[in-house]
C-alpha cells in the first residue's frame, strides 16, 4: 500500500524524495511521454534506477492488474531497455519536452536556434508541476554519425541522420544533474 501511495505521489507531483536516512530530492531523467507519431529529434539517456525501481513497477502493475506472471514478464522486458527517450522535440508544436522524475515538462528555447545540426543544442527553460523553475542546457561533445540523403551532396540541408554525444545539465531550483546522452536528429 505504501509503495502504491508513493508511486501515485511521484507520478502526480513529478518529485522523487529519497527514503534513505539522508532524505533529499533528486533529479532523475525519465521517459518523456509525448503522444503522437512525430518525433523529429530526441536525446536518449541511460535508464535511471528510479525508472527501473518505481516507474517500471508502476507501469507493469497498472497494465497487468493481478496477474503476477505477466507483471514479472513485463518487468523482465523493461529491464532489457538500457536507455530512455528523455528529451524530445515534437514535430510541429515548437516546444521541446523533458522527462523528469516520471513527469513530462514542456520547455521553451531561450538561446538562438542553431543554423545547422545539431538543432537541439542550446538553453531551455520551463516550470515543474509545482511551479519550480527548470532550466536545461544541451552541449555537444562529439559527433558519432552523419548520414546524407544521397551520395552527391554533403551539405547540411542534405543530412538524413545526425547523431552526437551531448551533455545535458538540468537545474530544478537548487538541484543540478548532469548526464551524457545520445542526440539523434533524423528526418
Amino acid at each position: 500500500m505504501a509503495l502504491k501511495y508513493l508511486t501515485s505521489l511521484i507520478l502526480a507531483t513529478g518529485l522523487f524524495v529519497s527514503t534513505t536516512s539522508h532524505a533529499k530530492e533528486q533529479i532523475w531523467l525519465t521517459t518523456a511521454n509525448r503522444h503522437g507519431d512525430c518525433i523529429s529529434s530526441q536525446i536518449t539517456t541511460p535508464k535511471s534506477t528510479f525508472e527501473l525501481s518505481i516507474m517500471d513497477k508502476s507501469y507493469c502493475t497498472k497494465n497487468n492488474t493481478e496477474d503476477t506472471s505477466k507483471i514479472t514478464t513485463c518487468l523482465e522486458n523493461l529491464k532489457q531497455q538500457k536507455t530512455v527517450r528523455s528529451f524530445i522535440d515534437y514535430c510541429g508544436d515548437g516546444i521541446t519536452y523533458i522527462g523528469i522524475n516520471g513527469g513530462t515538462y514542456p520547455l521553451t528555447r531561450i538561446s538562438p536556434l542553431p543554423k545547422q545540426h545539431p538543432y537541439l543544442v542550446g538553453l531551455y527553460e520551463g516550470k515543474t508541476v509545482l511551479g519550480k523553475p527548470l532550466s536545461v542546457e544541451v552541449k555537444p561533445i562529439r559527433l558519432i554519425k552523419k548520414t546524407y540523403q544521397d551520395n552527391t551532396s554533403t551539405k547540411d540541408d542534405n543530412i538524413m541522420d545526425y547523431q552526437m554525444r551531448v551533455i545535458i545539465t538540468v537545474k530544478e531550483g537548487k538541484m543540478t544533474r548532469k548526464l551524457i546522452g545520445l542526440l539523434d536528429e533524423s528526418i
